[in-house]
């Protein structure tokens, strides 16, 4: 048998079976190993990948967008982990469009790539810094980093395709955690306009699109340059004229707007409700802002500030508003010519709102505070110097207003003033007060110039809802006012101007009320004399559309001064005329109808000074009247006269009617103080005259203007008390009225103790004799009836003396009156020396001899004759009806002719009548020494045909035997009145009698 090797001696080999399995297991998860060390080196490979493909893929785009356009990178850089990508130094080439180049200087974008696959992008960070970029439109392309982007959209079919995609995909969400923009320089371009704007810095967080969360926003802008000419307004309005726009420039001024500083914008807040209502919530700050204007006019503000603005699509709201520095400067002058320096037209220093709300219904603004206005307006041919405005002139508006309009255009005006009235019904105002501080207005125009300044003026609480009263308070000064047109005015002091008060009901029927006071009112007008005002009230105003009233109208320290050109003795008295007090209650107004209370007035001063010409010192000259050469007939000028004022009374009786309860003077009180008095100076006379007339009492009756033109009311009746000094009295009393237009009722006069010798050169002037001594007492009664005077004024001069001052004056009345003077005062004279001038008062009542010398004049020649007649009429009764002053013009020898001795033919014996007679003649020669009997003997041509030669015989015995019985008879100093008889040479006449007169 042969040998086999133990199984222990040979290596055993492994079953097929394990040895296959194992293989594969290995194999197969080094495969997987293998596999996900490739997936986790993939990812950053990819990362890093990605973006030199990406900017490989944008650089070729871009280059083919345009002939050597090119996009370059300095750097770039991705953290691995963060997967934050940085790109570097990006530039846009872009040749020969636009700036030629855009460039971004740092780019930082950090999106979580994993929210790619549930359709969200979300952009953890992404930081622009540095951007530098230009676009200009041209026609309605728009050129940004070189490429050409349409503005017109292609219309509703691509809108319409998006929005099908879009609702039949999930759309794609966005969140972005911070969107920092920094250093951004920004340049916009178009026709006409060129703006250049830099971003410091932007700040976005907080925006997921699936959110209605706030975002919050704060940004940093600039607009650095602002350029605009007039292509830019023709762009946007193609059919504007400009000229018609802004008128009255110079020629040749450029028509741009230009910013003249960079413009900062600041804001702190964030985007509200962004998805359902959009709004915004935090702090705006603009400024400073300045523009100019047609290189001509400046504009602008220091800052804007808008604190706690709160605005959505139905409500806007600020906590507080504030604007500083607001101005408008302009280099134009008042003549429209360039000056150097602009003249700043209007400036606010600052207006502050506390509170401002609208909800579209109520506009609700907290209180106001406006400090320091000023405004320097100058206005010139319809144009405001300074400023592109023209006004319309008055024609233009007249026009305007004259156009007819149609039936259509009527209705259509009503029914829009309807909707406009509805409209403006829901809309409401609610303003808690406005303070205005620190005005300065300034006003010129040809002929006038004007500042109004200000140191307060407040408007209180505005409910146009509840629609409550407003009250008013604040004062004004106007510190200068000129005029120097056809009535030159001259502001010689500021004027202050005051009121308190309220608005009532502004919203349906206005009414004003509250008081008003002027002060310090000082002004020359013209050649007028200079006015001054201390103050004037206006208290208790109540005034609405229909009726204004006014409680109580009180004026203090009314003072009209003399003029410089003044006469220098004139300007001495003092002043021309001034008043204490004058107060009006009850003032009511209606429009047809200016109604009063009792008007009364204290401390009435008045200096009156007549100049050497008659004139009086401080009043205009009179006019000149040119009175026709026909002037015989008064009662055809009355009536002439009389018609034009019933033709004006008529007119009056649709005009406005004047209703005065009445006028008196107060007495002294502690108010007022001063008596009335009148200051009368007379320089016309020699010499000159100085008197004071004190007013004691003065009061009219009720007034009413319609019925003293329509003669329907009854007479006023009219009370002045005063006098010369302590012992005299001036006494006037009337009833009157008017009767077509002239005068009409009775009034009295009466004088008692008046001093004569202090008005001595009134009467030197009128009748050549000076006043020694005596007093006047007068007693006038006078009615006036359809424009005629009726009445007679008594004369009284008491204890008089009279001495010879101006023999011409005395020769001149002697001729006037008829007579010798000296014999006439003789004749009035009575045993106590007093004289008794009864003078008749007839006439028209506008006879224009008003003047004060004619008075005297007239007065006296007047007086003297009919005073001297009457006395030797009632003297010689029976027999003094033929008694009658001759005219010593003609050829006759007496003065006064008394009645003539009538003697039988061949007679010249006295009869007990001629006795009589004489008798009478003898006794007033006794007592009126001065006087000087004529004799004048006559015979009938008859006796001296009879007589032949022998008929002056005759005469001359009938004048002896008149003179021989009168030479019986003595006057009062013992003296025969024989050598006051004179006797005329013989002479014929038709009947034989004895002429006598004195």
């Amino acid at each position: 048998m042969a040998a086999s090797k133990s199984p222990t001696n040979r290596p055993s080999a492994p079953s097929s079976a394990t040895s296959v399995s194992r293989g594969w297991l290995f194999w197969l998860g080094r495969s997987l190993l293998l596999l996900l060390v490739l997936l986790i080196l993939s990812i950053p490979l990819i990362r890093f990948a990605g973006p030199p493909l990406a900017l490989s893929w944008l650089q070729q785009w871009y280059a083919d967008q345009g002939e050597d356009y090119q996009l370059t990178l300095t750097d770039w850089q991705l953290a691995v982990i963060s997967g934050e990508l940085t790109l570097t130094g990006v530039t846009l080439q872009h040749p020969g469009v636009g700036a030629g180049a855009t460039r971004i200087r740092q780019l930082t974008l950090d999106i979580d790539t994993g929210q790619i696959q549930h359709q969200l992008i979300d952009i953890t960070r992404l930081r622009l810094d540095g951007v530098r970029l230009a676009a200009v439109r041209q026609g309605d392309q728009l050129l940004v980093a070189g490429l050409s982007l349409p503005l017109a959209a292609n219309g509703a079919e691509t809108a319409t395709e998006n929005s099908q995609t879009t609702a039949a995909s999930t759309p794609w969400a966005v969140r972005l955690g911070n969107l920092s923009l920094t250093d951004w320089l920004l340049g916009w371009q178009q026709d006409g306009l060129e703006t250049q704007l830099s971003v410091p810095s932007v700040d976005i967080s907080g925006f997921d699109s699936r959110t209605d969360d706030d975002i919050e926003l704060a940004a940093t802008l600039s607009l650095d340059r602002l350029s605009g000419n007039q292509q830019l307004l023709q762009s946007l309005a193609p059919d504007l004229d400009l000229n018609t726009l802004i008128p009255g420039l110079p020629a040749g001024t450029p028509q741009t707007l230009t910013l003249d500083q960079p413009m900062l914008l600041k804001w702190q807040g964030r985007l509200t409700h962004w998805h359902t209502d959009p709004g915004v919530s935090g702090d705006l700050a603009i400024g400073p802002l300045a523009l100019t204007l047609l290189d001509t006019t400046q504009a602008g503000f220091g800052s804007l500030k808008l604190q706690g603005l709160v605005a959505d699509a139905e409500q806007q709201s600020l906590s507080q508003l504030q604007l500083d520095g607001a101005s408008i400067k302009s280099r134009v002058d008042a003549s429209v010519t360039p000056t150097a320096e602009p003249v700043t037209l209007f400036a606010l220093n600052r207006y502050q709102a506390n509170t401002l709300a609208f909800d579209g219904i109520t506009l609700s603004v907290g209180q106001q505070t406006i400090v320091g206005v000023s405004l320097d307006g100058r206005y010139y041919d319809g144009n405001i110097a300074g400023l592109p405005l023209q006004l319309p002139t008055s024609a233009a508006a007249a026009d305007e207003t004259a156009a007819p309009a149609s039936a259509d255009s009527h209705a259509t005006t009503t029914n829009t003033s309807s909707s406009a009235n509805a409209v403006s019904r829901q809309f409401e105002v609610l303003l808690q007060g406005i303070v205005v501080n620190d005005v300065d207005l300034r006003w010129q125009q040809a002929g006038i110039q004007a500042r109004i300044t200000a140191n307060e003026m407040t408007v209180g609480l505005v409910n146009s809802a509840e629609n409550l009263p407003i009250d008013l308070q604040g004062s004004l000064q106007v510190a200068e006012l000129h005029i120097s047109q056809s009535q030159p005015v001259d502001l010689k002091q500021p004027l202050i101007f005051s009121w308190q008060g309220a608005l009532n009901d502004w919203r349906r029927d206005p009414e004003l009320t509250g008081d008003v006071t002027f002060k310090h009112f000082d002004a020359v007008v013209g050649n007028q004399p200079p006015v001054s005002l201390e103050e004037l009230n206006l208290n208790g105003i109540r005034a609405d559309r229909s009726v204004q009233t006014l409680e109580q109208l009180v004026v203090n320290g009314l003072t009209l001064q003399l003029p410089d050109s003044a006469n220098a003795i004139a300007r001495k008295q003092g002043i021309l005329f001034s008043l204490g007090r004058y107060e009006v209650p009850s003032i009511v107004f209606d429009g047809q109808t200016l109604s009063t209370g009792i008007h009364q007035f204290s401390g009435l001063q008045a200096h009156l000074t007549r100049l050497e010409n008659g004139l009086i010192a401080g009043l205009p000259s009179p006019s000149t009247v040119t009175v026709a050469a026909n002037t015989s007939s008064i009662d055809t000028g009355i009536m002439a006269n009389n018609k034009d004022v019933m033709d004006a009374s008529a007119s009056d009786e649709a005009g406005l009617v004047i209703h005065i309860a009445g006028v008196t003077m107060m007495e002294a009180t502690a108010q007022a103080p001063s008596a009335s008095r009148i200051y009368w100076y007379d320089l016309a006379v020699s010499p000159p005259h100085k008197s004071t007339l004190t007013l004691k009492a003065v009061s009219i009756g009720e007034l009413d203007s319609a019925a003293l033109l329509n003669e329907t009311g009854k007479p006023v009746p009219v009370s002045v008390s005063a006098g010369l000094d302590d012992y005299n009295s001036i006494e006037f009393t009337a009833n009157a009225g008017l009767r077509q237009g002239l005068p009409e009722g009775k009034f009295k006069l009466v004088v008692r103790q008046l001093n004569l010798p202090p008005f001595s050169p009134y009467v030197v002037e009128a009748m050549g004799y000076k006043v020694q001594k005596g007093m006047l007492k007068l007693d006038s009664n006078l009615d006036i009836v359809n424009g005629q005077m009726k009445g007679k004024a008594l004369l009284v001069l008491q204890n008089s003396r009279f001495e010879p001052e101006d023999q011409d004056t005395i020769d001149r009345v002697s001729k006037q009156i008829s007579m010798p003077l000296e014999t006439a005062l003789s004749v009035l004279k009575d045993d106590n020396n007093n004289l008794r001038i009864d003078v008749p008062l007839t006439g028209a009542v506008n006879d224009p001899d008003i003047g004060i010398q004619d008075v005297l004049q007239q007065v006296t020649k007047k007086a003297v004759r009919t005073a001297t007649l009457f006395y030797l009429k009632q003297a010689f009764q029976p027999y003094g009806t033929l008694i009658s002053i001759a005219s010593l013009a003609s050829d006759q020898l007496f003065a006064i002719r008394l009645n003539p001795l009538t003697f039988a033919e061949r007679d010249s014996t006295l009869s007990p009548e001629h006795q009589s007679y004489l008798d009478k003649v003898a006794t007033t020669m006794a007592s009126k020494t001065e006087l000087e009997l004529q004799v004048c003997p006559l015979v009938s041509r008859g006796e001296a045909n009879t007589l032949g030669e022998g008929w002056q015989a005759l005469a001359i015995a009938r004048g002896q035997s008149v003179k021989a019985y009168l030479a019986q008879r003595q006057d009062e100093k013992k003296h025969s009145l024989g050598d006051r008889v004179s006797v005329c040479n013989p002479a014929i006449a038709e009947t034989p009698q004895v002429a006598l007169g004195f």
